[in-house]
């Protein structure tokens, strides 16, 4: 646990630099996180003796997330259809090496994790440095208010889960595939979620 705490306020004090820096040093933080996550999904798959398309996926990424930061929408689109293309083609033309399940694991793959990560380039940007939120911590734009109550949400889910879990959990959730995990966590995941957006949402003004 308290190698837990450890992690979490040293990860607090790292994002609070990278996102109220916000420009370039945001963008590559959220592109060296997103290759981060293509390179464990793929490694997810080598155990299960699948080879996706690994350099195909990080390419993808970086032309996914460079158009996010210039904010071209129409780019991205263009991205993930040409993305979608060149996977499909492999699945004709290397038949005998690239199979049908590694073309749909790869394109999952590359459109969860690209999806996930433009969002939080987007949702940083968005306002652009107009429409000023003021909370008891300063003075932020709209991205960036917006993306501190995503990441505070997540938080406070993990950390409400986590104890609840750990203090009242006796009632497993599903236990094939995550065996520590109870109903009660869920519960308080969820609750606590609630709470701390409400809460954040009445001490801010608009």
């Amino acid at each position: 646990m308290v190698t837990r705490i450890i992690s979490g306020i040293v990860g607090i004090l790292l994002t609070t630099y990278v996102v109220t820096f916000g420009s370039w040093l945001f963008a590559l933080a959220v592109l060296l996180l997103a290759g981060l996550a293509w390179h464990e999904f793929c490694n997810a798959f080598i155990h299960k003796n699948l080879s996706l398309a690994y350099f195909s996926g990080m390419l993808a990424l970086f032309f996914l997330l460079g158009c996010a930061w210039m904010g071209n929408s129409e780019e991205i689109l263009a991205v993930f259809t040409v993305t979608l293309l060149v996977i499909l083609s492999q699945m004709i033309f290397r038949h005998a090496a690239f199979s049908v399940e590694q073309a749909f694991a790869s394109s999952a793959g590359i459109f969860y994790i690209g999806i996930s990560f433009i969002h939080l380039i987007l949702l940083r940007y968005m306002g652009g440095s107009t429409g000023n939120i003021l909370t008891p911590a300063g003075t932020f734009t709209q991205g960036e208010a917006l993306l501190w109550l995503a990441f505070l949400g997540t938080w406070a889910s993990d950390t409400f889960a986590y104890f609840t879990g750990y203090f009242f959990g006796r009632h497993k959730l599903c236990p094939d595939i995550s065996p520590k995990k109870t109903i009660e966590g869920f519960v308080g995941g969820i609750l606590g979620t609630v709470l701390v957006c409400a809460g954040i949402g009445s001490i801010c003004s608009f």
